[in-house]
């Protein structure tokens, strides 16, 4: 374009030839770049899923009297904790994120919440209460004596070592019942991870389109 031609370009063709600009040169552009950027992240949440193995082989007694075994569990994704209701600390942990969890996840049938308890069941009913966790379709307790606790935390489940019975993580198994990786129930930035893992493997639908489960810290 001559100095010519654009001293005879009126102001409403200048606007014009630079809309045409973004939309064949920057545009696309920046698309790109998202895109780049977001095939990148679903490379590395991925890459971080490993197979440590699958869950426990055993037919569980939920505090209800209802049996739970393995092929039960076939087809759903599970997040599993093994922690003692005598211990308010480490299960308020558990109780505030499981609440998050199920609250987001409340119409997806093939997402379980196992939660392995002390051997006192009389606690279960107020902490079911206090974290709204009282969905018999989703949300399993098991009472368990204090040393089936720390085989289960560490041989059923493969989570780190701990002392004592009880276990900080969760552990997040896929629909094969295979277990992809854990988390610290205290630590902000891997759950928020363990969101963004859960999302990247359940299958499209309204769930998982609207996930919005977002935690305190990053607001």
């Amino acid at each position: 374009m001559t100095e010519q031609t654009k001293r005879q370009l009126k102001p409403k063709d200048k606007i014009q030839i630079l809309a045409l600009t973004a939309i064949l040169v920057v545009f696309p552009a920046v698309s790109w770049y998202w895109l780049s950027r977001g095939l990148d992240y679903r490379k590395t949440a991925k890459a971080e899923l490993k197979d440590l193995g699958p869950l426990p082989d055993m037919t569980w007694r939920n505090y209800t009297g209802k049996t739970l075994s393995k092929a039960d569990l076939e087809g759903s994704f599970v997040i599993a904790g093994v922690y003692d209701l005598a211990q308010p600390e480490l299960s308020g942990h558990f109780g505030r994120e499981f609440s998050r969890l199920h609250d987001q996840f409340d119409d997806r049938k093939d997402v379980l919440f196992l939660s392995v308890v002390g051997q006192d069941s009389t606690l279960i009913p107020a902490f079911l209460k206090q974290y709204e966790l009282s969905d018999t379709t989703q949300c399993y307790f098991f009472p368990t004596m204090e040393d089936a606790m720390k085989s289960l935390a560490e041989t059923g489940f493969r989570m780190p070592q701990s002392d004592g019975a009880t276990s900080p993580y969760i552990a997040f198994a896929d629909t094969s019942s295979v277990i992809r990786n854990y988390y610290d129930v205290r630590d902000n930035a891997q759950l928020k991870r363990m969101v963004q893992h859960i999302s990247l493997l359940l299958p499209m639908s309204k769930s998982r389109d609207e996930l919005r489960f977002k935690r305190e810290a990053e607001k």
